[in-house]
């Protein structure tokens, strides 16, 4: 044990010890109830939908249309989206952790930081493929959460608080408060609200037409 405790400090080492360390002390704040395991949840969807959105403002549409494709196909294909974020993360991290713990223990030229950095991609690739592995018999567990979440509740007619700026037309997040609790959704801004502010309160008016997402407006003064 006191063998492994070095070895993670070392600075080959460092920098996967700390991303542990704080996805390991993550999960005691949820387990004691200091936060919520929701809280840095994201929506995908939400994520390349807002990239193309900006990439098209800057008539690279095809190119925008393209990345957005990929980069949703490829989070998918590692069951972002299906999985809370957190918890593919917390798999990805110990991953890591564990190659280049035996990595840099066992092979040549191991512990140095020129073969930390080489390992990294490498290191990065394997560890995305043993967390699709671990976490794809998650996926039927999961469905079923988010069946019975975000998407069922009504929230039309509530306020919510913008996390993140939205243009007009844009999709970003909002926290609303269902049953004494902050719950996350995506929402998007209505063409006659103009520009609205992170931590503003806006209202939620409906949905939209592929009703993924949640139309809010300003709340008039």
């Amino acid at each position: 044990m006191q063998e492994l405790l070095q070895a993670a400090v070392t600075s080959a080492n460092i920098v996967y010890t700390t991303l542990l360390v704080m996805v390991i002390f993550y999960w005691i704040t949820v387990l004691l109830g200091a936060l919520d395991a929701s809280s840095l949840d994201f929506d995908f969807d939400m994520d390349v939908d807002a990239n193309v959105d900006i990439d098209m403002d800057t008539d690279v549409d095809v190119d925008a249309d393209s990345s957005g494709f990929s980069v949703a196909g490829a989070l998918g294909f590692f069951n972002f989206g299906k999985i809370p974020f957190m918890i593919l993360m917390s798999i990805l991290i110990f991953s890591m952790w564990m190659i280049s713990i035996v990595a840099n223990h066992y092979m040549p030229g191991g512990g140095a930081v020129l073969f930390a950095l080489m390992l990294f991609f490498p290191n990065l690739a394997v560890g995305l493929i043993i967390t699709k592995i671990v976490s794809t018999p998650l996926i039927p567990v999961f469905k079923d959460y988010r069946s019975n979440g975000v998407e069922e509740i009504d929230f039309i007619g509530l306020v919510c608080t913008l996390k993140m700026s939205a243009m007009i037309g844009q999709i970003s997040q909002a926290t609303v408060t269902h049953d004494g609790n902050p719950v996350l959704v995506t929402i998007q801004a209505d063409q006659k609200s103009g520009a609205l502010q992170k931590g503003q309160e806006v209202l939620i008016i409906g949905k939209t037409d592929n009703l993924k997402y949640f139309k809010v407006k300003a709340i008039e003064n």
